[in-house]
C-alpha cells in the first residue's frame, strides 16, 4: 500500500486537537464501553494531528477496535514523523498484517529491530509472519532471539514449537508447548500444538516400529496423544489444529486396538459446542 508523501506543514488543518478525547476513549474501551471508544476514534479521525505519539495512539485505538483498515492513517503519518520509532512501527506492522500484507508486515518489524534488537515481541511477531509464509527455520530463530530476551514468554514459546513442529521435530515441539502451557495454561492454542505434537510423535514410532504398533512406547505415546486431545475438544471441538491431532493419530496407530490404551484422565465433554 503506497504510503502518503504529503507534508505534515501543508496538510490543511482544522479544530486543535483534542488529547482529552483521545484519553476518554481509552478509558471507555477499559470500561468495555466499545460504543463510546468509536465514537471518539470517529471524531479524532477527522482532524488527525501532526504528533507522532498522538498518531500513534489514535492508529492503537483503532487495532483495538478491530479496525486496521482505519488504523493504517495515523500509523503511516507517525511513522513519517518519526521514523526513529520502533514502537510505532510494531503497531504498524500489526495493522498490515491484519490487512493480509505481510511482506509490509515484515519490513516494518525488521525497521523496529534495526532500531532497537532487544524488543522481545518484535522478535515474536516477526517468528509468526515467517511462520505464515513457511519460511520455517527463521521462524523458529526469531522465535529463539525473543525468548533469549524474555524466558518466560509463552507466546514465544508457543511458537517455537511450531516452527520445530513443521520441521519434523515433535519431542522439542512437546517440551516448548508444554512450557507454554505451564506458564499460561490459558493459552489454547498451546493444548492443540501439544495434542499435534504428540500424535506426530506416535507417526514417529509407528514408522521406526513397522508392524511392531503395540510396543510399549506407541501404547504410551498413543496414551498422552489421545489426553492432550481429549482436553482440546473440551474446548474447542472444531478447531482446525485439534481435527489435524486426531488424524495424525489416525495415521500413526494402524493396529493397536483401544483396549490397549489407558483412559484418559480428562473427562470428555457432554455437549458439544
Amino acid at each position: 500500500m503506497k504510503r502518503s508523501d504529503a507534508c505534515p506543514r501543508c496538510r490543511p488543518r482544522g479544530a486543535p486537537f483534542d488529547g482529552r478525547l483521545l484519553a476518554r476513549a481509552f478509558e471507555a474501551l477499559e470500561a468495555g464501553d466499545r460504543g463510546r471508544a468509536a465514537a471518539a476514534f470517529e471524531t479524532l479521525q477527522a482532524n488527525l494531528p501532526d504528533d507522532a505519539d498522538a498518531l500513534n495512539a489514535i492508529g492503537v485505538l483503532g487495532l483495538r477496535l478491530g479496525d486496521p483498515q482505519r488504523a493504517l492513517a495515523p500509523l503511516v503519518r507517525a511513522v513519517e514523523s518519526n521514523p526513529r520509532a520502533p514502537a510505532i512501527r510494531c503497531h504498524l506492522a500489526i495493522a498490515y498484517r491484519s490487512l493480509a500484507q505481510p511482506d509490509l508486515a515484515i519490513a516494518e518489524l525488521q525497521a523496529a529491530l534495526a532500531l532497537d534488537p532487544l524488543l522481545a515481541e518484535a522478535h515474536s511477531n516477526l517468528g509468526n509472519l515467517l511462520l505464515e509464509r513457511n519460511d520455517h527455520a527463521a521462524a523458529e530463530a526469531s522465535f529463539a532471539r525473543a525468548l533469549a530476551l524474555k524466558q518466560d514468554y509463552p507466546f514465544a514459546l508457543f511458537g517455537l514449537g511450531e516452527a520445530r513442529l513443521a520441521q519434523g521435530r515433535a519431542e522439542q515441539a512437546c517440551a516448548d508447548f508444554e512450557r507454554a502451557l505451564a506458564l499460561d495454561p490459558s493459552l489454547h492454542e498451546a493444548l492443540y500444538g501439544l495434542s499435534r505434537a504428540r500424535s506426530a510423535i506416535v507417526a514417529e514410532l509407528e514408522r521406526a516400529d513397522g508392524a511392531a504398533s503395540a510396543s510399549p512406547a506407541v501404547v504410551t505415546s498413543a496414551d498422552s496423544a489421545l489426553e492432550s486431545i481429549v482436553a482440546a475438544l473440551s474446548i474447542n471441538a472444531r478447531q482446525s489444529g485439534v481435527l489435524d491431532a486426531v488424524r495424525a493419530l489416525r495415521q500413526g496407530i494402524r493396529a493397536a486396538p483401544s483396549r490397549r490404551f489407558a483412559r484418559p484422565r480428562s473427562p470428555v465433554p457432554r455437549a458439544w459446542p
